[in-house]
């Protein structure tokens, strides 16, 4: 259902571009949950947003690869095409909904604009309150008059989630959905997500930093750091031995509910964009980097059965 094939966003100049995403390739297939993974400043918000070109250009641009949906592609689509696109093909939950919602507006009637606009000829009181109500929303007619500062946290996102289903998307981008939400409430947006993907029979692309959640969630995960995929496999195979060193890295920075392991965070930044480290962009953070690493890029490799990893000492051989 997407594919996107070593997908160049860029910002600023062609001279002198700051590589934000810096030729990734995923896939999507209908009903499926994927997850895209990695620090603060890696890429992944740009990558959701490329996907139905919602960052301006410029300072954004294409500076390769291809974006397909539905066999389509993406990047060549204008007018009426990308509208029909964005939302009606692909639809975003954000994080922090408090801030994705207008504040002045009751619930009610900003997803209710999304029905309008998406299915017209719809009885749009009676489906508001149905989403609501599937998003497990118990008093949905109450909700739909609340002003979002009257809801809390998880209703506002339960609220995003709904006006992201009137559009009968066929593919879900959650980015970082349960940002500010306490471990309780973002295990049942998470469950709630993996339900409506099933009923809906969506694609799901969940973006996080958060391990658990891909734990809980996914079927096939992706590690990014600094633009690039570095290592792709199913979530049991990546969470149980991974093969990079930073997937290791992120797995050791999680606490342990049990036992007594040492959480060990990893040294240093995820690089600028604009000012890329020479050959593998995670040597100066790698304990096993050598000088290959400084000076060549890795290329991600399918050495190891279902699963690639881009590194030039891999951790699983």
């Amino acid at each position: 259902m997407l594919a996107i094939r070593e997908l160049r966003t860029y910002f600023g100049s062609h001279e002198r571009p700051i590589r934000a995403v810096d030729g990734i390739s995923l896939t999507v297939a209908k009903g499926q949950l994927v997850a895209l993974v990695g620090e603060s400043g890696c890429g992944k918000s740009v990558t959701a947003l490329s996907l139905c070109r919602l960052l301006p250009e410029p300072p954004a641009f294409f500076a390769g690869g291809s974006i397909e949906f539905d066999g389509k592609d993406v990047l060549t689509m204008k007018g009426a095409e990308l509208r029909r696109l964005r939302g009606g093909g692909i639809a975003y939950v954000f994080q922090e909904p408090g801030a994705s919602l207008n504040p002045v507006l009751r619930v009610g009637p900003q997803v209710r604009e999304a029905v309008e606009l998406h299915q017209p000829g719809t009885d749009a009181t009676a489906e508001v309150e149905r989403l609501l109500s599937d998003v497990g929303i118990h008093d949905p007619a109450r909700t739909a008059s609340a002003y979002p500062h009257e809801l809390s946290g998880g209703m506002q996102q339960r609220a995003m989630i709904a006006m992201a289903l009137a559009c009968r998307p066929k593919l879900l981008v959650a980015d970082e959905p349960t940002t500010a939400l306490d471990v309780t409430i973002e295990a049942q947006i998470i469950d709630l997500l993996v339900d409506l993907q099933k009923k809906y029979a969506m694609g799901v692309l969940l973006i996080t930093h958060n391990l658990g959640i891909v734990a809980r969630a996914a079927e096939i995960v992706h590690v990014m750091y600094a633009g690039r995929i570095v290592e792709s496999g199913s979530v049991e195979e990546i969470l149980t031995a991974p093969s990079h060193p930073y997937t290791r890295g992120l797995l050791d920075a999680v606490p342990a509910v049990h036992g007594d392991r040492t959480v060990r965070p990893i040294d240093g930044n995820v690089p600028h964009p604009a000012s890329f480290p020479s050959g593998c962009r995670f040597h100066p953070r790698c304990p096993r980097a050598d000088a290959v690493c400084r000076s060549e890029m890795p290329e991600l490799s399918s050495r190891y059965a279902a699963r690639s990893a881009a590194c030039h000492f891999p951790l699983v051989d």
